[in-house]
């Protein structure tokens, strides 16, 4: 599994937080197993997965203000 994290705050104020992340794994592992023989040979389904996950939170400022008057 990779991941790409990241964090920049932006001319509004607000602060945005993301990161991404990649990971193949085996359907057959999770009991996935069916599949379908193709006239020209080989199967109609592969055996891997690939799962991709992008993410990106933004810290509002009202939030900020909120989170600094309860300090």
């Amino acid at each position: 599994m990779s991941s790409t994290p990241g964090q920049a705050k932006s001319p509004w104020g607000t602060t945005s937080a993301g990161f991404s992340a990649q990971t193949k794994i085996n359907r057959e592992d999770w009991g996935l197993k069916y599949n379908q023989a193709l006239e020209t040979g080989g199967v109609l389904v592969g055996k891997d997965i690939n799962i991709s996950i992008e993410v990106e939170i933004i810290k509002q400022p009202e939030a900020a203000k909120a989170e600094a008057a309860a300090a």
